[in-house]
């Protein structure tokens, strides 16, 4: 990290003013979920390298956090009953499947159709396993939410959100929780290391491998999905690679089996497709780690990531220019996630007025900052819960966990339309008590507080003409406005 921040300096300089007001509201607005008016007076009058520092938080390798206690029930249930499942010992099983219906008590049609299933054959048994991971699901994605809520890293939880959008995975192809809980931990402690071990640890991930149907892949008939998305989603891009290129590759890819009950994958070598191959222009026998030192040696894959990343965190808009320079930058550091936050976060280019409200916020965002400002005003009902986040953000169209396909939530305008709209404007307007600002004592209707709202918790100024609105309705107006959708 010394070497990176040298090369900044001497090759392209850093801009080390005190950020403003507005600029330290942009800097949170980016790095976070949400933020307070406390947050940004400890940003304000900071230099943009220690407040960049501060905003993407500090470096840990291989940090270890807490399982969650029904993670660690729903592993224990699992690697019993497929234990059971292989010696066909229904006893064990029905006395696990006894156990879970005792303990969790499903309701509804999730009762119905547990209860109905384990019979005594192994299909019977592997459609209650399925289904009780699916009763899990929930929890693993309100576990999720809280985790952002009272997290002390609130950028390494966005990164964590991002790199989950970009390895793409789904519940609904994968339908294990744990392997999905996983991969969660490993995008949050590999969020901000180098993108190249972040890449090796993506290929030998359990849940994308399955994802992708890796375990199928065989030297005398390689499976061509890793393949394939390795190169287009997740390293170089459209256009940078041939199909001989994939073909190439996805024998590179082959000897990986599952381990159902350690969760894990082994190498078989006798799998594995060990003649020569070449990949762009370069001929030996390699293996998945070969594979990726060569995706890292292509400029494109400097120039795809660095995209990707300008376009969630700065501004739709991104000029050649300053691709080559980011993606130069990028490459020449050893693919430093983190040394490319810090330049990104203390360059002109990102403080510019252009780039402030460029983007819209994504239903998570949208719902964790309306639900963070109620906290701050001291009235969010106790309905507002981490309950009605998760229900909200998945009827805005983003489901932890689910996203859609293989190239993830599209973003941006896309989370916007009139449906998608309205469930914003009827949250604001659901939770928005006037009664209970007014017994706080906030002075909710008069000018300054609009004022002082709109200039800590918009990135613009607002559209709505507020003096055509009654005075009692004016927060409603600037929430439910425009301008509070951006970021």
């Amino acid at each position: 990290m010394k070497l990176f921040l040298a090369i900044l300096f001497i090759c392209y300089g850093l801009n080390l003013k005190a950020l403003t007001f507005d600029e330290a509201k942009h800097l949170l607005n980016r790095s976070r979920f949400f933020y307070t008016k406390k947050n940004i007076q400890e940003f304000v009058k900071l230099d943009r390298l220690k407040a960049a520092r501060l905003a993407i938080g500090a470096y840990k390798r291989n940090a270890k956090y807490r399982t969650p206690p029904f993670i660690e029930d729903y592993r224990k249930r699992k690697i019993s009953i497929l234990k059971a499942i292989k010696k066909k010992n229904w006893k064990l099983f029905h006395k696990e499947r006894d156990a879970f219906m005792k303990k969790y008590k499903p309701k509804g049609k999730m009762k119905k159709m547990m209860s109905q299933m384990g019979k005594t054959n192994v299909r019977g048994a592997r459609r209650f396993l399925r289904k009780m991971s699916k009763f899990f699901l929930p929890r693993l994605q309100k576990w999720w939410i809280r985790k952002i809520i009272k997290t002390e890293e609130p950028f390494r939880e966005v990164m964590t959100l991002f790199w989950h959008n970009h390895f793409t995975t789904s519940f609904k192809a994968v339908k294990d929780l744990n392997l999905l809980y996983e991969q969660n931990e490993l995008w949050r402690n590999k969020a901000l290391s180098s993108f190249g071990d972040l890449a090796r640890s993506a290929i030998y991930d359990p849940a994308l491998g399955l994802y992708l149907d890796l375990p199928k892949s065989k030297k005398e008939k390689p499976n061509e999905n890793l393949a394939r998305e390795l190169f287009e989603l997740f390293t170089l891009g459209i256009g940078n690679y041939s199909e001989k290129d994939i073909k190439e590759a996805s024998k590179a890819l082959t000897g990986f089996r599952y381990n159902r009950i350690r969760d894990v994958y082994f190498f078989r070598p006798k799998l594995h497709d060990n003649s020569e191959k070449i990949i762009f222009g370069k001929k030996g026998k390699f293996d998945p780690e070969d594979l990726i030192d060569i995706i890292l040696e292509k400029p494109e894959t400097s120039r795809f990531i660095v995209s990707k990343i300008w376009k969630e965190f700065v501004s739709p808009n991104l000029s050649k220019k300053t691709l080559d320079h980011y993606s130069k930058l990028f490459q020449k550091s050893n693919y430093d996630i983190r040394g490319l936050f810090l330049a990104i976060f203390t360059s002109d280019e990102f403080y510019s007025p252009k780039n402030r409200g460029t983007l819209i916020k994504s239903p998570l965002h949208f719902t964790l900052s309306y639900h963070s400002l109620l906290r701050e005003l001291k009235t969010k009902p106790k309905k507002f819960n981490v309950g009605v986040i998760f229900k909200q953000t998945r009827r805005m169209g983003m489901e932890l966990f689910n996203p859609p396909n293989v190239k993830g939530w599209p973003g941006h305008t896309n989370w916007i339309n009139s449906n998608t709209l309205l469930l914003r404007k009827t949250l604001v307007k659901r939770f928005l008590r006037m009664k209970a600002l007014k017994n706080r004592g906030i002075p909710f209707n008069k000018d300054k507080f609009i004022k002082q709202m709109a200039k800590t918790y918009l990135p613009l100024a607002p559209v709505v003409n507020l003096k055509k609105e009654k005075r009692w309705q004016r927060l409603r107006a600037l929430l439910t406005g425009p301008v509070y959708q951006l970021r």
